[in-house]
């Protein structure tokens, strides 16, 4: 069998959204509310 590069398989716009939001969106939630109450903490010290 002859391994030339194959042609990469597309992947689904559905499946990659989906990825995002299980993989990544979970984070960008995480670090959005870190930063709002680190910067309301620090409106309420100040």
């Amino acid at each position: 069998m002859d391994m030339k590069a194959l042609p990469p398989i597309p992947i689904p716009f559905a499946k990659r959204w989906r990825e995002f939001r299980l993989r990544d969106l979970p984070i960008l939630v995480f670090a959005a509310a870190l930063s709002s109450t680190v910067a309301l903490w620090r409106h309420e010290i100040s």
